[in-house]
C-alpha cells in the first residue's frame, strides 16, 4: 500500500502536470517543472505526456515503482493560469516550499476565463484590426466585422456553457461570419466579401496547437505532436466548413482579389500590434504583460514588410524571417515571464497568417467538386496556387517560431 505522503505528492505532481499540459504550456516546460518539483518534494519522478493522458512514474526507496495516470487533453489555452503556476513552482524548486504550500497554490490557481464583455470586446477589436492589415478602413466594414466577431464570441461562450467542443464553437462562429459577409454583399452594405467574412474567422485560427505540435515533432515526440497538429487541423476544418456554409446561404464564394494593405507600413504595424494584444486577451494573458506581444507583433509586421520591399522576398520567406525574429525576442521573454511560448508567439504573428489563402483554397475545392470533371483549368490552377500559398506560409510561420527554441535547447544540451 502506498504511503499516504507519497500519494499526496504524486497527486500534486499530476495536478500540476494536468493544469500545465491542458492549458497551452509546451511539453518541454511541463516536463521540466514537474521534474524539478518532484525533486524538491523528495519524489523524483518522470512524466510522459500524450493526448488524453499523463503517465507519472517514480522509483521509491523500497525498490518498488509508483505508476499513476491522469486524464488530460491539451485543448485549451490559459496563459494566466500557466504563468501563475509556473512562477509558483519555480519558486518551490528554488526555495523548497512545503508540500502544504504547494497544494495551496494548486487549489487556489485561477482557472477563470476572460469576462464575457472583455472576450467579446477583444474579438471585435481584433477582427477590425486584422481588417486594417487587409486594407479595409471603411466604417461599414468595421461595423459589419464588429457585428460578426462580437456575435461569434457570444455564441462560442454560450455553446461552451452547454458542453459543446471547440470545433462546434468555431463552426458556428464562422457560419455567422459567412452569413453576415454574404448578406452584406447582397445589400451593398460592405466594400468586399473577403474582408467582411474572413476577418472574424481569422481570430478563430488555432495557432498555439500548431506551434506546440511542431515543437513536439522537432523533439521527436511524434504521437503527441501529430495529435496536436491533427486537432489544430480539425479546428481549421470546422472554421472553413462554417465559413463556406454561411457564404452559400447567399450563394456567394470566395474569389481572388487584388493586393491589400496601405502605402505606409505604420498603419498596418499598429493594427498588427492591436491584433496581437487582442489575442493575448483570448488566451487569458495577464493584462500587465500584453505589451510584449504587441511590441513583437508590430516589429514582426515591419520586418515582414521590409523583407518584401527591400529584398523582394516571397510571402513564405518574409514570414519566416519575421517569425524567426519574433521567436528570438519572445523565447527568452516567455521563459522569464513564465508564459507558454506557443500562445504568446502566435499572438504576435497572427497578422501574417494566410487566412485568405486557406479559406479560398477550401472554397476552390468545393467549386471543383460541384463542377466535377468539367471543372475549368483556371479554377484548378487557382485552387492549387491558394493551397501552395497557404501551406508554405503556414510552414514558414511554424518553423520560424519553432526553430529558435529548438536551436537553443540543442545548444544547451550539447554544452553540458
Amino acid at each position: 500500500m502506498t504511503d499516504p505522503l507519497i500519494h499526496r505528492k504524486a497527486t500534486l505532481l499530476l495536478s500540476i502536470a494536468q493544469d500545465l499540459h491542458s492549458n497551452g504550456q509546451s511539453t518541454r516546460e511541463t516536463t521540466r517543472i514537474v521534474t524539478m518539483l518532484g525533486e524538491a518534494l523528495d519524489l523524483p519522478a518522470t512524466i510522459d505526456l500524450s493526448w488524453g493522458e499523463i503517465l507519472l512514474q517514480s522509483e521509491l526507496p523500497d525498490g518498488s515503482t509508483l505508476i499513476r495516470t491522469q486524464q488530460a487533453s491539451p485543448a485549451a489555452v490559459n496563459m494566466r493560469l500557466v504563468a501563475e503556476l509556473t512562477e509558483a513552482f519555480t519558486r518551490i524548486g528554488v526555495n523548497r516550499l512545503t508540500l502544504e504550500t504547494a497544494e495551496h497554490f494548486v487549489q487556489s490557481a485561477d482557472h477563470s476565463l476572460p469576462s464575457l464583455f472583455l472576450f467579446a470586446a477583444a474579438c471585435i477589436l481584433g477582427g477590425c484590426a486584422l481588417s486594417i492589415t487587409f486594407g479595409g478602413v471603411s466604417l461599414a466594414a468595421f461595423a459589419l466585422i464588429a457585428l460578426s466577431a462580437g456575435g461569434g464570441a457570444l455564441l462560442r461562450r454560450a455553446l461552451g456553457q452547454f458542453g459543446f467542443g471547440t470545433v462546434s464553437q468555431v463552426f458556428v462562429a464562422a457560419l455567422l461570419a459567412g452569413i453576415v459577409g454574404s448578406i452584406s454583399v447582397h445589400l451593398g452594405l460592405g466594400p468586399g466579401l473577403r474582408l467582411i467574412a474572413i476577418c472574424p474567422c481569422m481570430i478563430l485560427v488555432p495557432g498555439p496547437h500548431l506551434i506546440n505540435g511542431s515543437l513536439d515533432l522537432f523533439a521527436l515526440r511524434i504521437p503527441l505532436g501529430a495529435s496536436r497538429l491533427i486537432y489544430g487541423g480539425l479546428i481549421l476544418l470546422g472554421i472553413s466548413a462554417g465559413l463556406l456554409a454561411g457564404l452559400s446561404f447567399g450563394g456567394e464564394l470566395l474569389r481572388a482579389q487584388g493586393p491589400s494593405g496601405h502605402d505606409t507600413v505604420w498603419a498596418d504595424a499598429i493594427a498588427a500590434g492591436v491584433a496581437a494584444g487582442c489575442y493575448g486577451v483570448y488566451f487569458s494573458m495577464p493584462i500587465r504583460m500584453l505589451i510584449w506581444p504587441v511590441v513583437a507583433g508590430m516589429a514582426a509586421h515591419v520586418i515582414h514588410w521590409w523583407s518584401i520591399t527591400a529584398f523582394h522576398a516571397g510571402a513564405a520567406t518574409s514570414a519566416a524571417i519575421a517569425c524567426i525574429a519574433a521567436g528570438l525576442f519572445l523565447l527568452p521573454l516567455s521563459r522569464r515571464l513564465r508564459l507558454p511560448f506557443a500562445a504568446v508567439g502566435f499572438a504576435s504573428i497572427v497578422s501574417l497568417m494566410p487566412g485568405v489563402s486557406i479559406f479560398r483554397f477550401c472554397s476552390g475545392l468545393l467549386q471543383i467538386e460541384q463542377h466535377g470533371a468539367t471543372a475549368p483549368p483556371w479554377l484548378i490552377a487557382s485552387t492549387l496556387a491558394d493551397a501552395a500559398a497557404a501551406i508554405t506560409v503556414v510552414l514558414a510561420i511554424v518553423l520560424g517560431l519553432s526553430l529558435p527554441g529548438h536551436a537553443l535547447d540543442h545548444l544547451r544540451k550539447n554544452s553540458r
